[in-house]
C-alpha cells in the first residue's frame, strides 16, 4: 500500500456494534453512542483488570479516581467475569446499563437504579459497592447529596476494606463540611491525601487524586486560618498540584 492510498477503518466493527447501531449513533442516537463508548472502553482494559481481582475491586477503583483507564478496567473486569460465567447474564446487563447511564447527563435514572439493585439483591458486598457507585454518580452529576450520606459511604468503604473509596468519600466530606467546621474539614482532607499517597505507591492511576487532594487541603488550611500548613502542603506536593491543574484546564 502506498502512502497515497486511503486507509479505511470500520468504526462500527471497531466499537463492536452492527451497521444499524453505528448508523443510529452517527445520526445522534445517544443510547447507540453510549453502547459504542462502552464497547470501546472495554477493549482498552488493562491485562491486570482482565486477569486479577473481583469486578467490585475495579469498580471501587473507578469510584475513587474517575479516570478513563479506571473506567476501561472496570468494564473489562465485568466483561471478563461474564465471559468466565462468574457473573449471570442479568447482572452483566444491569451493570452495562448502569455504566451507559453514567456516561449521560444527570444522575442514573430510577429504572436503572431499581434494575441493578434487584440484580444484586441478597449479595451484600456487590450491593454495597453498587450503592457507592450510585452515590458517586449523583456527586458527579451535581445532584444534592447530604453530608450524612457521604459519612455513611465512608463507613461502608471502611467496612469493605476499600481504602480508595474511603479516600474519595473522605475528601468529599471535607468539601461539604468546611463551612461548618473548617478545621475538621482540613483534617479530613489530609486524611484523604495520606490514603491517596499510599495508594499511588502501588498504582499511578491515583496520581491525579494526590494533586487534587493536596490542593484541597491547602485551600482548607487557608480557610481554617492555618497559612503555614497551606504553604507546606503546596510545597510538598507542588509537582502533583501543578500536574492536576494542568490536566484540569
Amino acid at each position: 500500500m502506498s502512502d497515497d492510498e486511503p486507509i479505511y477503518i470500520d468504526v462500527g466493527e471497531l466499537a463492536g456494534v452492527d451497521a444499524d447501531t453505528y448508523a443510529a449513533a452517527d445520526s445522534g442516537d445517544r443510547q447507540a453512542q453510549k453502547l459504542m463508548l462502552r464497547n470501546l472502553l472495554t477493549a482498552d482494559a488493562s491485562a491486570a483488570a482482565l486477569t486479577t481481582g473481583h469486578w467490585t475491586a475495579w469498580m471501587l477503583r473507578m469510584i475513587a479516581t474517575g479516570e478513563r483507564q479506571a473506567i476501561a478496567d472496570m468494564l473489562g473486569s465485568i466483561a471478563e467475569a461474564a465471559r468466565a460465567q462468574q457473573l449471570p447474564t442479568e447482572q452483566k446487563a444491569a451493570l452495562d446499563e448502569l455504566v451507559e447511564q453514567y456516561f449521560g447527563p444527570g444522575a442514573v435514572g430510577a429504572a436503572t437504579v431499581n434494575r441493578v439493585r434487584a440484580a444484586f439483591a441478597g449479595e451484600a458486598r456487590e450491593s454495597a459497592v453498587v450503592d457507592l457507585y450510585l452515590l458517586s454518580d449523583r456527586l458527579a452529576s451535581g445532584e444534592p447529596v447530604g453530608l450524612d450520606e457521604v459519612a455513611d459511604a465512608v463507613e461502608t468503604s471502611e467496612a469493605l476494606e476499600a481504602p480508595a473509596a474511603e479516600a474519595f468519600f473522605t475528601a468529599v466530606s471535607a468539601q461539604l463540611s468546611y463551612s461548618a467546621d473548617p478545621v475538621a474539614a482540613f483534617r479530613l482532607a489530609v486524611d484523604a491525601l495520606e490514603k491517596y499517597v499510599e495508594l499511588r505507591e502501588q498504582d499511578e492511576v491515583y496520581a491525579g487524586k494526590v494533586g487534587m487532594t493536596a490542593l484541597l487541603g491547602s485551600q482548607l488550611a487557608d480557610i481554617a486560618g492555618e497559612p503555614q500548613a497551606s504553604m507546606m502542603l503546596r510545597a510538598a506536593y507542588f509537582d502533583e498540584i501543578q500536574a492536576f491543574q494542568s490536566a484540569d484546564d
